[in-house]
């Protein structure tokens, strides 16, 4: 090109040094654009400060009516009208149903008849016990004084036992041999006055007597010898001679104290056996069956008057809230295919059971409460004025619920003021995870499936709160100050980690730094660790921000 150069004219010379120019100027500038340096990033930067954390704790909640009106319905009750249905909103006042109620009178006079029979069993339970009282006195002095006759004649058959067996001891052979003699004798005795003085039935009688309460051989012998030893009862027929005058010529012998003893004891049996009825007569357990069986009817009857008063007033709405049950029909006549109550001969049978004594009291009672329990849900109306939002917390944030607390609850981008109404003392098993147990994972907390159950009441609700929907609850817990903060756009979280960038103004580079963070706000955090005051703290850094990378802070 520039080997014939000379051989161009002049203007043709001048515009191939312009395009050479201008050819060199733009691979200079594109080596220029290719070879020189990235510009540097531009941050804005915060400073670390000192200031106030207002803690709050942010959890999800679930919808609930903490109070429902119930109108309750019986059986028999025929429905004249019904204006409401399940969904319908209504304000206190609203009429929800009429009734007739003449169908019941026949149930009411049953229940109070029931009532004035099982007060009439107590009345009758307790003044058979006052009378037992006095009775069981006086039986426990008889039982006192015949117990002590028994155990004196007992010691007195021991002392004479003891003389007779001594005196037979001093000639032990001529006392066998009077006990053979004797016994021979005896017997021809027996026969000799068997249907003129003795019956045999008399004498053994008394014979088996002594050996019952363990008489001796020698004892039956001496009653034979002081039996033969009285001329006077040879003479005399059987029929003249009684059991009571047998026993007055064993007086004084062990054998006649033994039958002394014998009817002692039969006596104190008999006594016995009557302290025990009159002690089971003086106890109040049967009166206290009787008035308990009297209270449930009382209250039976009185709840079925209440019912129908109410039924034939008509149901209107206690306040404002929504219809979530229905279970009437106009025009029908209620039937809940329940059993009805028990009738008067069954109620009757169950309170002679009572006076048995011998039936399960507790089973009886039982029962009676569960046969008395028959009102059924006709219409149930959940009130707006008591919606509350329960909610799990985890046991660092439960540290500093307290009830009274205020607190915002968002439905439907819609808020709604509110006050804590419950925090449980307990703890329960919890799998889930809400909005509160993850920010108390950010912000240094541990996460436990352990969780205790609190309540929100929802102050002003309207149709945006629904039972049973999840709302979002911010609670107030309390307000920390003079500490160490940084917006939340300074932070950054990587699997557990929490960090931020520190600029540092001599070498221009950021510093990647792990800190802890300690309360939160909606818009700020509380650091514990790993910052100084005034330290510069980069805003939003971009995911592509490395620990050492230079940056320029924006002005």
């Amino acid at each position: 090109m520039f080997k014939n150069f000379k051989k161009y004219p002049k203007g043709k010379k001048i515009r191939v040094i312009v395009i050479a120019v201008i050819l060199v100027g733009l691979a200079g500038v594109l080596c220029y654009e290719l070879l020189k340096p990235a510009p540097l990033p531009e941050y804005e930067l915060v400073e670390a400060q000192k200031g106030s954390i207002m803690q709050t704790l942010i959890a999800t909640g679930t919808v609930e009516s903490n109070n429902s009106s119930v109108y309750e319905i019986l059986d028999g009750v025929e429905v004249l009208e019904v204006k409401v249905k399940v969904g319908d909103k209504v304000k206190k006042g609203d009429e929800l149903a009429t009734f007739d109620t003449s169908g019941l009178s026949p149930r009411l006079n049953e229940v109070r008849s029931e009532y004035n029979e099982a007060l009439s069993r107590y009345n009758k339970a307790v003044s058979s016990s006052n009378d037992a009282s006095s009775n069981l006195k006086d039986t426990n002095s008889e039982i006192s004084k015949l117990e002590k006759q028994i155990s004196k004649l007992e010691k007195e058959i021991e002392e004479t036992q003891a003389k007779e067996k001594a005196e037979l001891e001093k000639s032990q052979k001529d006392a066998e041999k009077a006990a053979k003699d004797a016994e021979k004798k005896a017997k021809d005795e027996i026969t000799k006055y068997t249907g003129t003085t003795y019956t045999k039935e008399q004498i053994d009688a008394l014979t088996q007597q002594i050996l019952d309460n363990d008489g001796t051989k020698e004892q039956v012998n001496q009653m034979i010898a002081a039996l033969n030893s009285a001329e006077e009862n040879a003479k005399k027929s059987a029929e003249e001679i009684s059991t009571e005058e047998l026993a007055e010529k064993l007086k004084g012998t062990s054998a006649g104290k033994s039958l002394e003893l014998i009817q002692l004891k039969t006596q104190l049996t008999s006594l016995k056996t009557q302290q025990t009825y009159f002690e089971m007569q003086t106890g109040d357990t049967l009166a206290k069956a009787y008035k308990a069986v009297a209270d449930i009817k009382k209250k039976e009857y009185d709840a079925l008057q209440e019912t129908i008063d109410a039924l034939d007033a008509g149901w209107f709405a206690q306040g404002n809230g929504i219809v979530t049950k229905v279970n009437i029909t106009q025009g029908e006549v209620y039937s809940a295919d329940k059993k009805q109550s028990s009738s008067n001969a069954d109620f009757s049978e169950m309170l002679n059971m009572l006076g048995g004594g011998n039936v399960d009291i507790t089973s009886i009672i039982s029962q009676l409460t569960s046969a008395s329990n028959e009102n059924a849900v006709g219409i149930q109306v959940d009130n707006y004025d008591q919606f509350i939002a329960s909610f799990n917390v985890g046991k660092y944030d439960l540290l500093n619920l307290k009830v009274g607390q205020e607190a915002t609850i968002t439905s439907l981008d819609s808020e709604y003021k509110g006050v804590v109404d419950y925090v449980s003392a307990t703890a329960s098993e919890n799998t889930g995870l809400d909005i509160s147990s993850i920010t108390s994972s950010l912000t240094g907390g541990t996460n436990t499936a352990n969780s205790a159950l609190a309540k929100v009441k929802i102050l002003n609700p309207d149709e945006k709160v629904i039972i049973g929907f999840d709302v979002d609850i911010k609670i107030k817990i309390g307000e920390v100050d003079d500490v160490l903060i940084l917006p939340v756009e300074a932070l950054r979280f990587d699997n557990g980690q929490k960090y931020i960038f520190v600029y540092n103004s001599e070498t221009k580079t950021v510093e990647k730094r792990n800190v802890e963070l300690g309360s939160s706000e909606d818009t700020k955090y509380e650091i514990t660790g790993g910052l100084e005051v005034g330290e510069m703290v980069v805003k939003n850094p971009l995911s592509a921000l490395k620990d050492g990378d230079k940056i320029i802070p924006k002005k």
